[in-house]
């Protein structure tokens, strides 16, 4: 490739650019060639390692030799996604000295942490990080073990907490309801909260601390119990006068609550404050009277009849699945609602969906230049019907600029793959599942030389899963696409097939590859195989 030069002819210097400049061009590059951008001169890998500029970036740790190399590393990481060794649902790990010493190496650079699925403890754990990490923006954890939590919350813990801007937790175990008012001190510390999750705290306990009581009496105390310890200080959050509420989005998908969900939505509309993930289906949440709350709506999930989609102007992202379409009959203004904000849409298609008032047909009909990330499962709609779907004149231009594709259960015949590749020129991610009537010449095309799928230029991920490919694709199709991520499971590869990709474009840029591996294929050939990729899984510590 020829350098980059100037107007004098010289070799362009990008340190030479304004600091706004350099930041906005590393936002193109993929992580590897962040990494090998570091190796040019002691200048560049400054700017590089920049926490600014490695913002983006998220450290996978498996096993605690990573954390060792991270410890001895000199990058101040940023965005951090700590995952357990094992599988032990216990929360005991993050007490390794290797950890605690890995969030005194971070404690100024750390500004994501997201703990995936794991279940963490309050005690010598969240106190610690937070302790330690002073300039957290997000914090995400899948389950936060109270119990017997050391409250009230520490000055240390509370100064990192008012840095938050995105708190996600999705579940909370506890022993006494005492631990639970760890909610209502952090909630009055958060004073830059952007983005909240209400979390659902677990049931289980219940049965313990009251052995006398029904199921009915049970689920009573258990929603008296996140009303008083969740919902009030989350309401009075967003109510308070004394200081204007940060808080932008409210993720209530564990709110099961009609008559709470309808308060909180109040609260929520005056303070400027749009709803994420609201569950809609036949019990709806959201009062049917009051509608006045369906604007504040960002993202769906369902869609009941009395829902007036014309009044979502703000929804972002909406997921209708069969059995509430159904249910609810579809709500009948979902053709033609504008939605002018939309940007993510999940279908499960049915017969009962499409007959309707052709549902399918019409909103993905409707022109929607928002719209960049389209899923569809074709579960029991088959031939003609999918066609009815994809083979419109208006399909061809209503969603121009789509840029994420996922089809579960496409029957098309080559002619309606062409269609996607011809009009979907912006697409940068490709999911392919259980499309039985896929093969080569859906991918390859009239012109071997000039496959069809190559249309796509902008195509960084591909993920094929079933279907009737065979080594011919893999020979002609993948090796000329510059991708980052490819997953196949094809029953028809073979060993030789899997040889191909290795060459070409795909061998310099492939950066995560998952694949089962043909029958013919022994595990050291495959290991062999993937030693021939330049950049695959060349950073331990990077995914």
């Amino acid at each position: 490739m020829d350098p980059v030069v100037g107007d004098d002819g010289h070799p362009f210097d990008l340190l030479k650019l304004p600091e706004r400049a350099r930041t906005s061009l590393l936002k193109h590059l993929s992580v590897w060639n962040l990494m090998n951008l570091r190796l040019v001169c002691k200048d560049v890998k400054a700017w590089v390692e920049n926490p600014d500029v490695l913002k983006r970036l998220c450290v996978h740790v498996k096993q605690r030799n990573f954390l060792k190399k991270l410890i001895k590393s000199n990058v101040k990481w940023s965005n951090l996604m700590m995952l357990c060794d094992t599988n032990d649902v216990t929360s005991n790990w993050i007490q390794s000295e290797d950890y605690l010493r890995t969030f005194a190496k971070l404690n100024t650079s750390l500004r994501i942490l997201k703990f995936a699925e794991q279940r963490l403890a309050y005690n010598r754990g969240l106190d610690m990080i937070l302790s330690n990490c002073t300039q957290l923006q997000t914090l995400e954890i899948g389950t936060l073990d109270l119990s017997n939590a050391d409250l009230p919350v520490n000055k240390r813990v509370l100064e990192s907490l008012a840095t938050l801007e995105t708190l996600t937790i999705s579940y909370v175990a506890w022993e006494t309801e005492k631990d639970l008012q760890f909610f209502p001190e952090i909630l009055s510390g958060c004073k830059n909260l952007r983005v909240f999750k209400i979390p659902f705290i677990l049931q289980a306990r219940m049965y313990s601390l009251y052995p006398d009581s029904d199921e009915d009496e049970i689920d009573q105390k258990h929603a008296k119990m996140m009303e008083q310890m969740l919902f009030k200080p989350l309401k009075h959050m967003l109510q308070d006068t004394d200081r204007k509420c940060s808080l932008r989005f409210l993720d209530v998908e564990n709110c099961e609550f009609e008559q709470i969900l309808g308060g909180l939505a109040s609260a929520c509309k005056q303070a400027g404050c749009l709803l994420l993930n609201v569950v809609e289906a036949l019990e709806a949440p959201l009062p049917q009277k009051q509608k006045e709350f369906f604007e504040i709506i960002a993202s769906l999930m369902n869609c009941s009849v009395h829902l007036d989609l014309t009044r979502l102007k703000n929804l972002a992202s909406i997921i209708i699945d069969a059995d509430s379409a159904q249910s609810s009959d579809i709500n009948k203004t979902m053709k033609d609602a504008p939605l002018p904000a939309l940007k993510d849409v999940t279908l499960t298609l049915t017969n009962s969906i499409l007959q309707s008032e052709r549902f399918a047909s019409c909103f993905l009909q409707q022109k929607r230049d928002s719209l960049e990330s389209v899923s569809v499962n074709f579960q029991d709609l088959k031939g003609s019907a999918q066609a009815s779907v994809f083979r419109s004149p208006k399909f061809a231009t209503s969603l121009q600029f789509l840029r994420s594709l996922s089809l579960d259960g496409f029957d098309g015949n080559p002619e309606d793959y062409f269609l996607f590749w011809n009009n979907f020129s912006l697409l940068e991610s490709l999911k392919l599942q259980n499309c039985r009537t896929l093969t080569d010449n859906c991918l390859i095309g009239p012109d071997r030389e000039n496959p069809t799928l190559l249309k796509l230029k902008h195509l960084t991920k591909v993920t094929i899963e079933d279907g009737e490919l065979t080594d011919s694709s893999l020979e002609v199709v993948f090796p000329k696409i510059d991708l980052e991520v490819l997953i196949l499971a094809l029953p028809k590869v073979t060993n030789a097939g899997l040889l191909y990709l290795k060459t070409g474009i795909l061998g310099k840029s492939l950066m995560v590859f998952q694949c089962i591996q043909p029958e013919d294929c022994s595990d050291q050939h495959f290991k062999d195989m993937l030693k021939c990729f330049e950049n695959l899984k060349k950073h331990e510590l990077l995914f």
